[in-house]
């Protein structure tokens, strides 16, 4: 599934109602803080969750009514999904398919529409709580035998974009247990590739969401992050939030094009 286009309507945030375009790979949303960056993460995944998310909506976005209209690509075809969230009301749901021609027809609505979004959809979404965890359970996976492809594949991003982190830590290419003698943003970097690491080439088009990229870690360690999303060829779409943008590029590889700058916010929600 690949994200084409997210309109927004009904938020107290004048910011945030607006259009977004999104690119295959990687997709930089950056703004200040109350600039709107959860809420967009959270319209996409609240218009292809289960029509059980309505009442925390409104618990999230009170005496607001959300309108989300995303546009994807999907198994080569082209659809339009549009959700509502009233007051007081059932949350309303369609999916058009999208002819060449722009031409939009009606598939399926309501609840029947909302079940067919969750079969379409593969999202994973990473914030502040999601890393946490798995930060809690990175070892135990980095040393488990199930592990070795992608401790393997991992090892070989990391010597093709940082060889020095390695010979850092060289005891990584065992299974002892790094936390030992590893800097806290380090570690934060040893997770953030291990969880884009499967990105690569592997054609299951999951959408990637991540909310606060870049906790903890230096700006160096962030670019090199961001040069592997940008160099490897990602069957996925992955966007990022992040109070950072990097003005005069990655490396050798600008990533300008590839930046969506959120307004300053006026007001608050």
């Amino acid at each position: 599934m690949l994200i084409r286009q997210l309109e927004l309507a009904g938020y107290h945030l004048p910011s945030i109602n607006s259009k977004f375009s999104f690119k295959n790979g990687l997709n930089f949303v950056s703004g200040k803080n109350a600039s709107g960056k959860t809420i967009l993460l959270n319209s996409i995944s609240a218009a292809f969750l289960d029509a059980n998310y309505h009442d925390q909506w409104h618990h999230y976005y009170p005496n607001q009514e959300p309108k989300i209209r995303v546009q994807f690509d999907w198994e080569g075809n082209s659809y339009e999904l549009r959700k509502e969230f009233p007051s007081g009301q059932d949350v309303k749901c369609e999916l058009f398919a999208m002819a060449d021609d722009g031409t939009k027809i009606l598939q399926t609505e309501g609840y029947l529409a909302i079940q067919e979004c969750m079969k379409i959809s593969r999202i994973r979404f990473v914030d502040r709580e999601y890393f946490a965890k798995i930060s809690r359970d990175f070892y135990s996976w980095w040393i488990s035998e199930e592990s070795v492809e992608g401790r393997k594949e991992v090892q070989g991003l990391i010597a093709k974009f940082r060889p020095a982190f390695l010979k850092k830590y060289p005891h990584l290419y065992g299974s002892e247990k790094p936390q030992y003698a590893m800097a806290a943003g380090d570690l934060n970097f040893l997770i953030w590739m291990s969880i884009l690491a499967p990105y690569r080439g592997n054609g299951d088009r999951e959408l990637l969401l991540v909310d606060d990229f870049g906790i903890m870690m230096d700006y160096s360690l962030i670019e090199d992050v961001l040069r592997f999303i940008t160099e490897e060829e990602l069957d996925n779409q992955i966007i990022l939030t992040s109070h950072s943008i990097f003005p005069d590029g990655v490396g050798d590889n600008s990533i300008a094009n590839h930046i969506i700058t959120l307004p300053n916010p006026t007001n608050h929600q």
